[in-house]
């Protein structure tokens, strides 16, 4: 635990990128694949999975194609 960030364990991005893939690969989808049907880039989808691009609405959205809860994937940054 880490005290810097409110006692909550740090998501690794790298392992939470390949848990995503892997995820969506267990549902016959890709970051491609998903990202073609939202009509966004598939960088958009790429970076949400890595952290890189924090809108909640893609990241609901993402959590929801694999079909984990948002909350597991992506911790909210404090306001």
């Amino acid at each position: 635990m880490n005290k810097a960030n409110g006692n909550k364990k740090m998501i690794d991005p790298v392992k939470r990128h390949a848990d995503i893939k892997h995820a969506l690969a267990m549902r016959g989808r890709t970051l491609k694949s998903v990202a073609e049907r939202w009509g966004v880039a598939r960088s958009t989808m790429t970076m949400t999975s890595k952290g890189e691009r924090t809108s909640r609405r893609m990241q609901v959205r993402l959590a929801r194609a694999c079909g984990i809860p948002v909350d597991r994937l992506f911790q909210r940054r404090a306001k």
